[in-house]
This record gives C-alpha cells, sequence and structure tokens, in this order.
C-alpha cells in the first residue's frame, strides 16, 4: 500500500481551486495513504500568514487549510513527528547539495524545512508529493521517490 507524504506547497495548492495538488487529492488517493509532516503544516501556516494580501484574505485561507487538514485527518491521514529517527536523517540532508528550486530563472538552495520535510518522507518509507521542483532531480538519483505534480 502507498504511503504519501504531502510538502508545504502541496498542502497551500489543495486550498486553490484548479490546482494539480487540488486534482490529485480528489483524484482517488485514499486519506489513510497521506501522511503529513508536523513541518510542511507549520511552513504552510507561516507562508499563509505572512503572504501579503488582506487580513480577510488570509483568514478564509487559513480557514480552508485548517478544514482540510482536518478532514484528512478524520478520514485516516497520519500526522508525523519531527523526532529522533526524522532528524537523523536529517542530518543526511541538511548540507547536501545540489537541492535546489528556481525562481524568477535563478537557483537558490531549498530551505532547512524543506529537507526536514525530505528527512520525514525518506526516515517513514514515504512517497513525497509536491509540485514539480528541480530538486526532484537529484531525490530520484538518490532513490527518493516523488511525485512531482505538474500544472496544465
Amino acid at each position: 500500500m502507498p504511503r504519501f507524504l504531502l510538502g508545504t506547497n502541496t498542502l497551500i495548492d489543495m486550498c486553490i481551486e484548479d490546482t494539480a495538488s487540488r486534482k490529485w487529492i480528489e483524484g482517488g488517493v485514499k486519506a489513510r495513504d497521506i501522511n503529513l509532516s508536523v513541518i510542511s503544516v507549520a511552513a504552510a501556516r507561516q507562508v499563509i500568514a505572512q503572504h501579503k494580501t488582506s487580513e480577510p484574505r488570509r483568514a478564509a485561507f487559513r480557514k480552508t487549510l485548517e478544514a482540510r487538514l482536518a478532514a484528512l485527518v478524520d478520514d485516516g491521514s497520519v500526522l508525523l513527528p519531527f523526532a529522533e529517527n526524522e532528524a537523523a536523517e536529517w542530518e543526511q540532508w541538511r548540507g547536501h547539495h545540489p537541492l535546489e528550486i528556481e525562481k524568477s530563472g535563478q537557483r537558490h538552495a531549498v530551505g532547512q524545512d524543506t529537507r526536514m520535510v525530505i528527512a520525514t518522507a525518506v526516515a517513514n518509507g514515504c512517497t513525497l508529493v509536491e509540485p514539480e521542483e528541480t530538486y526532484h532531480r537529484e531525490l530520484r538519483k538518490l532513490q527518493v521517490e516523488v511525485v512531482s505534480l505538474l500544472e496544465a
């Protein structure tokens, strides 16, 4: 039975109509096969809190995220901790290069929160599910299972 771990951008995008993340989640995957990382949940909440928009829009987005998270957990998704096993795995990813994203035509190293989510996926034998990123090629070279969601 597959086990998936949703990355931060997947959590954010599942709150937006007509995204690849939303379509993937609504496309028949069972909630019991989905894991959530405490790191990706916290990072998604922080992204929403810092988004440059009106407070009513931020509040609505936050409410949508919390409702979707609650629905996943109610339907059998598991919230994975970042504990000793995940931290031990993160030691391997903390300084690994290259793990890069591309923004505005420039490459940047992925943040430590993303590396912690990767470590959580690896430590728990999960397939990472995220919108397509440049660093997914490197993960695959290292035998990390990734579902790269493509926007239409």
